[in-house]
């Protein structure tokens, strides 16, 4: 008896073990591969202004619980449409540039005035980058002159929290898998 309890022991003990490395192995959060349904891994993948709006939204969806008062609202409203009108414009110039580099790209013979013009479209394309990554970071300038400081505490307390409610979602959906694949291999070998 004391047998089957240590190898059940054992046994119960390598499938938690193997549940946590499960995870660890999937999740850029736990320094590790990539996982789909875990937030910090799609914020990683975000780019600069995707995370901006996330952010954005995110003040949004808890504005009750951190007190927002209608002013701060429509100053973050008000920061939202100018952001967004802002990046629109540096993309379309964005694409017009890449658009332009393929087209001189793709022509059967570059002569040196085209070398020099297809340099200059690249310089031109990525200097508009940079504009727009400095669009987004006076915005994320802004963004703190409108939230109190109270307000961005009671924010991150929010966020750990979510982010600790996923982490136990993505491990008990893990652990669930992790079983179900045990059983069936247990079925194979009968």
């Amino acid at each position: 008896m004391y047998k089957k309890l240590g190898t059940l022991f054992i046994v119960l003990l390598l499938c938690l073990s193997s549940i946590s490395l499960v995870h660890a192995a999937s999740c850029p959060l736990h320094k590790r591969g990539n996982d789909k349904n875990c937030p910090a891994c799609k914020m990683e993948k975000m780019e600069f202004d995707e995370m901006f709006f996330h952010k954005l939204y995110f003040i949004g969806a808890y504005s009750e619980e951190i007190k927002l008062t209608d002013e701060q609202k429509e100053d973050l409203k008000a920061l939202k449409y100018r952001v967004k009108k802002d990046l629109i414009m540096k993309d379309a110039d964005i694409d017009t540039y890449a658009l332009e580099i393929k087209e001189t790209l793709e022509q059967d013979q570059i002569s040196k005035e085209d070398l020099a013009r297809l340099n200059e479209m690249i310089d031109k394309k990525y200097e508009v980058k940079k504009e727009k990554a400095k669009v987004i970071a006076l915005a994320y300038s802004d963004l703190k002159k409108v939230i109190t400081v109270d307000q961005l505490k009671k924010l991150k307390v929010i966020w750990d929290e979510c982010m600790k409610e996923s982490e136990k979602d993505m491990l008990h959906e893990k652990s669930g898998l992790l079983m179900k694949k045990e059983m069936t291999n247990d079925k194979n070998k009968r």
